[in-house]
């Protein structure tokens, strides 16, 4: 795994990438769960190396791959769960940068729950990275530590999910108003980008929800159409995301 996250021709001072979210940045993480939500089977992979499906939600890179491409990486660094399972590289592996993204979280604990089953939380996400935080200090002290976590990119991919649950929300569990909804949301995102600051994070790329209403599987279903409810709800979430990163 190391040697698939050097850096293209020999460039420097380019950032650690500490990645969290949801199917967008996946790059095998769900592999390792008893999830619903995999990827881990053709035609997923099929222009990537090998054409072997690896877990993300793609035919080949994912977005995670593209931006960490964009640094000079060859493609994102390997999922937690991949470093966890080797303790004796461990600690030399979490230096290169880690991804954390599980497909189907959201920001909300228990988003895609009823859907998915199984997934990794934003907020459990946040909880790991604490994990590799500790161990960074560790292997560097304090203050060196510190240094290397200012420096690191932290790249948050999430949202979409929570848009789904909310549109969806067969059960009528959800007892609030769009506007409510996406301020408990908001405030729930701000939280735990709060704790990644408080554990060192300074430098994040957060990218903002999609329009989920022009998804292949929602337009597929609509006659190939977008839907217009589910692309205003994604921008009114946009909107609140704006003001949250100028505050």
């Amino acid at each position: 795994m190391l040697d698939d996250m050097h850096v293209a021709h020999g460039a420097k001072d380019v950032p650690t990438l500490f990645i969290f979210g949801d199917s967008t940045f996946d790059v095998g993480t769900n592999n390792f769960l008893r999830s619903r939500a995999k990827a881990n089977f053709p035609y997923n992979g099929i222009d990537f190396y090998h054409s072997f499906p690896t877990g993300r939600f793609s035919n080949g890179f994912n977005t995670a791959d593209q931006i960490a491409r964009q640094f000079g990486y060859q493609q994102s660094p390997p999922p937690f769960l991949t470093l966890e399972k080797n303790q004796y590289s461990f600690k030399k592996s979490i230096l290169q940068g880690v991804n954390f993204a599980s497909g189907g979280s959201g920001i909300l604990r228990d988003t895609g729950s009823s859907q998915w089953v199984i997934m990794i939380f934003l907020e459990k996400q946040v909880e790991q990275f604490a994990s590799v935080r500790g161990n960074i200090t560790e292997i560097l002290g304090p203050a060196e530590a510190a240094r290397f976590v200012s420096k690191a990119l932290f790249l948050i991919s999430v949202g979409s999910n929570d848009l789904f649950d909310y549109a969806r929300n067969d059960s009528g569990a959800i007892h609030l108003g769009k506007e409510e909804y996406l301020a408990v949301v908001q405030l729930t995102y701000y939280s735990h980008i709060r704790k990644l600051y408080e554990l060192g994070a300074r430098k994040f790329g957060i990218l903002s929800v999609a329009p989920i209403g022009c998804c292949p599987a929602v337009s597929s279903a609509n006659g190939g159409n977008c839907v217009k409810p589910l692309n205003d709800f994604a921008v009114a979430s946009i909107q609140q995301l704006e003001v949250f990163c100028k505050s």
